[in-house]
């Protein structure tokens, strides 16, 4: 698995335990304080994800510009 992908990956797997965190906290009754920072420590990791995933697809887009530039015709590749 290529480097871009285990970092999608892992910001998913991260975005996921948050959000499980974050129910946990919800259903013990955590205090308004704290439930506020879960949350922007959610919004964080999903924004840092958006990031991830946005490099990886224009790894992907350079990558297939790539091959398409090698002589691979489109048809083949789809």
């Amino acid at each position: 698995m290529s480097t871009a992908m285990k970092d999608v990956a892992a910001s998913l797997r991260s975005i996921s335990q948050a959000v499980i965190a974050l129910n946990d906290a919800r259903k013990a009754g955590c205090s308004a304080e704290a439930m506020a920072r879960m949350q922007d420590e959610l919004a964080e990791s999903a924004h840092k994800a958006v990031e991830v995933a946005n490099h990886a697809e224009a790894m992907l887009d350079r990558a297939h510009a790539a091959v398409l530039r090698s002589g691979v015709s489109k048809e083949r590749l789809n």
